[in-house]
């Protein structure tokens, strides 16, 4: 209930945000027109026409042209969706939207894959991240101090603190920070201690 309760908070905000913010036009093939916020994306537009729709998105069109989702919309411009039959919304979608309607839409899809996905998803992300820092896999650290870096971050297990990666809630560099500020602060007190 609390999760539900932080999570229509989080949508309302960012409505808001959105309503209150200055706006640019924008045209559907199907003679609609509707106000986005300025600074919006073709994916941000695919969530205004589509609605839910919009996390099977597969293409946009601007005036004709295929445009890539984080195509920032200028005023005045009509855009065409071609969308398929199914969901191919994925957490990198959360980096091309600049709205909290889109926003809120992709985290709700990616909350809804089941735990193992989310779960791998996180986790191959994490790994990613630190494979980029040369640090290593995952399953060569000491588990406690895994434990201990997620701990610090509020979640409870590493499968936990890998889902808030897979729905974008968490960062992979948040973990990656917190397991090796650890380290770097054990590596700091040993160096106090031989100093004695």
């Amino acid at each position: 209930a609390e999760d539900t309760t932080d999570r229509s908070q989080d949508f309302w905000e960012s409505l808001q945000s959105d309503i209150l913010g200055n706006s640019i036009t924008v045209h559907g093939v199907d003679d609609r027109v509707l106000l986005l916020p300025e600074g919006s994306t073709a994916l941000d537009a695919a969530f205004y026409f589509l609605g839910e729709q919009a996390l099977s998105l597969k293409a946009v069109h601007a005036n004709g042209q295929y445009i890539s989702f984080q195509t920032v919309l200028e005023n005045g411009v009509t855009v065409e969706f071609i969308v398929g039959k199914h969901t191919k919304a994925t957490r990198e979608w959360l980096f091309f939207v600049k709205t909290g309607i889109a926003t809120a839409a992709i985290r709700s899809a990616l909350r809804n894959e089941p735990r193992e996905v989310r779960v791998a998803s996180g986790r191959a992300l994490l790994q990613e991240y630190m494979t980029e820092k040369e640090k290593g896999l995952i399953e060569e650290f000491d588990p406690k101090s895994l434990s201990h870096a997620v701990h610090s971050l509020g979640f409870s297990a590493l499968d936990d603190a890998c889902m808030a990666i897979a729905e974008g809630q968490l960062e992979p560099a948040a973990v990656f920070a917190a397991l090796f500020a650890r380290r770097d602060g054990d590596k700091a007190a040993l160096k106090d201690r031989r100093r004695y």
